[in-house]
């Protein structure tokens, strides 16, 4: 659609043989200009879409240490469970 509306706009004709200067000016805003007010339309929209809530926003480097002190203590209970059932007679 932007293709259609920024040729038309410039000039363009179908099957002409040679195309007005105006063309060459279009497809350079089409290839340049209009990928540029994309890219910061999507840029701007990531910057305000809420991700987090504000309460709840950790550092990565808090993150990793939470997992680790998570996979600690389960690493520790497995530990705990086999040694425990090392005293009872196997079946």
């Amino acid at each position: 659609m932007i293709t259609t509306v920024v040729l038309s706009r410039s000039g363009y004709h179908n099957g002409a043989a040679v195309q007005p200067d105006s063309v060459v000016t279009g497809v350079r805003l089409m290839m340049g200009v209009v990928p540029l007010v994309v890219l910061a339309l999507a840029f701007g929209c990531f910057l305000l879409y809420p991700l987090r809530d504000g309460g709840s926003h950790r550092s990565p480097v808090a993150a990793r240490e939470s997992v680790a002190a998570r996979e600690s203590v389960a690493g520790r209970e497995s530990v705990a469970a086999r040694e425990s059932g090392k005293g009872r007679p196997q079946s």
